[in-house]
This record gives structure tokens, sequence and C-alpha cells, in this order.
């Protein structure tokens, strides 16, 4: 932090503006059943691992990744089984690959397995 900015916070001179967003609920397309998945983008504050999660759109996300305020991540979430059939190949299960994304954003928000319980959301 630069001695500057110090000095303007504490002399009050530094605002915080609390970033306004609405909650987001996916709409997946045929289009989306038929890539087999959507992006879901999530956002939590970074100073409070019990604050609320909240699901947020992709435009919202991408405003937030550089606020040092809350903490965003993607993942990839699996909507339908692959139609691919390839022996040589194991595909994960839908529940299996959900489970594998919220795994990986555990890093940012880790109690994201709270706020997505069913594993099979959104899939046809």
């Amino acid at each position: 932090m630069s001695i500057e900015r110090y000095k303007r916070i504490v002399k009050g001179g530094y605002n915080f503006v609390q970033p306004k967003f609405k909650a987001y609920i996916p709409s997946p397309t045929e289009d989306d059943y038929t890539n087999g998945y959507i992006w879901r983008y999530f956002c939590q504050k970074s100073n409070d691992k019990n604050a609320p999660i909240q699901e947020i759109n992709q435009r919202t996300y991408n405003k937030l990744l550089g606020n040092v305020y809350y903490s965003a991540v993607s993942i990839k979430w699996k909507i339908s089984e692959s139609k691919k059939t390839n022996s040589n190949v194991q595909y994960k299960t839908l529940k299996e690959s959900n489970a594998l994304s919220i795994k990986t954003a555990y890093d940012v928000i880790p109690s994201l397995k709270l706020y997505l319980p069913n594993l099979s959301q959104f899939s046809k």
C-alpha cells in the first residue's frame, strides 16, 4: 500500500462504494443442454467467510474480479450427460463433474458446497 493511499484512508478520503448487484438464476437454453454445461458465477464478501453466497451473472462477475471486498468464482456446471461414446475415455457422471467443479472453487469460496447441495440442478 502506498503512503498516499494510507493517508487518504486515515483522513477519511477513501469512500467505499458498495457494489450493487442482483441475485441471478441461470436459465439454460437448448443449446446449453446440447453443449452439456453452463457457466455459473458466485460471489461472497472477502472479509467474512460466513457471509451469504450469491449467484450472479457474468457481467457482475467480471466487475467484481477487481474488487478486493468480494471474492468471485466461476464454475463449469454440467447439465446433461455427454452423448459421446468412446470406450477408451472415462466420462465423469453429472454429479461427479459438478462436485469436482465445486471443489476447484474451494480456495476462493470454501462454503460453496453448502450453497449447492443439489449436484443435478438444471439437469435434464
